[in-house]
Parts: C-alpha cells; structure tokens; sequence
C-alpha cells in the first residue's frame, strides 16, 4: 500500500503540474535561487502535510479574516511566519498547526532544508484559495488542485485523500471545475499576483487606503445624512468574470469628477471583491461608499467607471461630463469636458457612464434608486438636505 501511494503521488502530481503554467527562462532561474517557493515543492508540500479538520478550521479562521478585509478567500502563507505588526490580514498565530506541519516538512526535504527559514516564507506570495469556503460541513477534508496552464481554462485536475477500513490512505485524482468547488471543499494552490501584498492597505492597523485606492470593507449601515452625499448603498454582481482557479471579482469603482472654479479635475478609486459565493446566489453587498461627499451644484455630472481587475498595460480611456461654471470669468455656460480614466488593457470594463446630478438628485431622502449594467447591479441615493 505504501508503495502505491507513493506512486500515486508522483502520478497525480505530474499530472497538475503538467496542466499549470509552463516556466518561462526567468522564473526558472528564481525556482532555482530560491528552490521552496516553487510549484512543485509547494505541490509536494500539500500532498505530504497531514490535512486534517483542525488544519481546516485553521485555514477557514484566516480565510474567514482576509473576507472580512473584503478580500478574497485567500490564506496568505507568508501571514503564518510574519511578525506583529507587519501582518496585515490575519494573524501569525491564527495556524499554528498547519505552519509547524509545513516547517517539519520544508526542514526534512533535501532541496530545501538548508535555505528554509521564516524570512525566505515570510516574503512568500503562495496563498490557500478557498472558494465556497462558508459551505465547508466541518469535516470533509479539501482536494488540493492548482493554477492550470491556460488562463481561461475552467477545470484541472485534482487530488482529495482516500482512506480505507484500515485507515490507510490513497489519493484520488478528480475533475475540478466551478460547480465542483461549489459543493466539495478546494483548496487552490496558487500564487497571488492580481492582489500583491506588498500593495495591501495594513487592515490590521485600521487602514484601507493604499496609494490611490480606497478598499471597501462590508459595512451594515449607510452613509450619514448629510448634505449632498452621493452613495453607493449596496451592490450585486450576477456573473463570474474569472474562472474559479483565478478567483472572485474584483472590482474597481473609479469616480471622476469635472474641474471648476477652485476646484481641478479629479478622480477617487475604491476596489470591492465579490466572492464566487456572492455572484452564485446573486446575494446584495452593503457597501454605504461614499462615491461624492458634497456633491457641488456646478457639477452637472460626475462619472463612474467600473472595471473588474485582471492586471496588463494601462491605458486611457475618456469619458465625458458636463459643468456649469457661475464663477467662471467672462461666464460661459453649461459645458462638456473630456477626461482621460486610466484602466489596463486586460481589464473587464463594466460600465462608463456620466451620471447627472439632477437624476441622482431624484432619489433624495430615503427613495433609493436602482441601476442595472452588464451584470453590474446596485442602489445608489443622494441626500437632499438644504
């Protein structure tokens, strides 16, 4: 039986490891600089580490930490051997079962027990990607797949621990796709490159800015009324515009608004994630973001642009808004003014529209109003007050 477990190992394992992506020269020539943060040590890793219901409460704790953040259902390993307070989304102490398991087995394997140590994980971007992590029944354990080799592609094999009437143990290799994560637990092993870490806000410290982008943590109340207060008080998303192995939606919310008298043209960027689970029940976010905290009668319109993040070169795009400049001399009137949004070229776009203020307006006080664009769902409302 030992032998033929090792040998479904090796089977199962080449088998993903030949569906992930293919090394290009340099990411060679990392692997070989720093040998345990490749996909095939991190493969082995995850095949060889006893997973049991205490490593997956560990896993769905910090899991749990990071969709409270409003983020992924991502456990970021470098978290479990990072210092307070430079951890930013969980805590070093949240899986201490699961980071001795991994330390016994990087400290005992050949080609990485002489360079292992915490500063080597600790600067790792592999990352435990949970989809449907809420679902988990508390007791059946994960199959462990990974990143195939084309980026659209929806499925890959993957590998869940059988155990017979004598507790011994074989692996069993499975067709992982979206509808199998929805109701198997997956654990996907995988880099995180869309959301680089070193780029995260320090929720742990209370921050949720991180240069331009403002990150949106799920609220359970509104904006406060105040005057002129343009908010966005809940959303839905009705598709999944990644794949499972790529994970949730990431959205960014990009609000431009005209120049006038005192005032220069100027944007505000807010990113919120929608879960898989979220899109696949079309369940509503509370969000309360405020898109314009004093929305100025000379704005005739400001602008949303929505994007759900996949990365690339960036690239302008325009939209066009209009102002009513009173102060402006000699007074010209109403006009159109282009701006230029800039967004990357493997982005999904949205939408691109200039709403007006006299529209948004119609919805003062408690009326809400709802718009609906390209699977783009949310309720909006502007107060009123005088």
């Amino acid at each position: 039986m030992k032998r033929f477990f090792f040998v479904t190992i090796v089977v199962i394992l080449a088998t993903l490891l030949s569906q992930s992506c293919v090394e290009n020269n340099n990411n060679l020539e990392n692997d070989q600089a720093v040998p345990e943060l490749d996909k095939k040590t991190m493969l082995d890793a995850f095949s060889s580490v006893i997973i049991d219901t205490d490593v997956m409460a560990e896993v769905l704790t910090m899991v749990n930490k990071s969709i409270e953040k409003g983020l992924d259902e991502n456990l970021y390993l470098r978290e479990l051997w990072m210092t307070e307070p430079a951890v930013k989304v969980a805590s070093s102490k949240c899986a201490p079962i699961l980071k001795m398991r991994l330390e016994q087995f990087f400290s005992n394997l050949p080609s990485t027990k002489s360079s292992f140590n915490q500063d080597v994980m600790a600067g790792t971007d592999w990352v435990i990607y949970w989809p449907y992590s809420e679902f988990w029944d508390g007791k059946t354990l994960p199959v462990i797949t990974t990143v195939p080799s084309e980026k659209d592609q929806e499925w890959n094999y993957g590998y869940r621990r059988v155990f017979d009437e004598k507790g011994e143990m074989t692996l069993e290799q499975v067709y992982v796709d979206d509808d199998f994560a929805f109701n198997n637990p997956v654990w996907i092993i995988k880099q995180e490159t869309e959301l680089n870490y070193e780029n995260l806000p320090n929720f742990n410290m209370g921050e949720v800015k991180s240069g331009s982008i403002t990150y949106c943590l799920p609220v359970t109340k509104t904006a406060p009324d105040t005057a002129h207060v343009w908010t966005m008080v809940r959303a839905q998303v009705t598709k999944q515009y990644d794949t499972i192995f790529q994970g949730s939606s990431n959205l960014k919310i990009i609000i431009s608004y005209p120049p006038y008298t005192g005032n220069s043209a100027t944007t505000a960027e807010y990113y919120v994630d929608f879960t898989r689970s979220e899109i696949r029940q079309q369940r509503f976010k509370n969000l309360g973001l405020m898109l314009n905290s004093d929305w100025n009668y000379r704005e005739i319109s400001n602008g949303m642009t929505v994007v759900e993040t996949d990365g690339g070169t960036t690239i302008p795009i325009s939209i066009i808004l209009e102002v009513d400049d009173d102060m402006c001399t000699p007074y010209i009137g109403p006009q159109e003014i282009e701006l230029e949004i800039y967004i990357e070229d493997d982005d999904d776009l949205i939408m691109n529209f200039p709403y007006k203020r006299v529209y948004v307006r119609s919805s003062a006080g408690s009326s809400v109003q709802s718009f609906d664009d390209g699977g783009f769902n949310f309720f909006m409302r502007m107060n009123d007050v005088v």
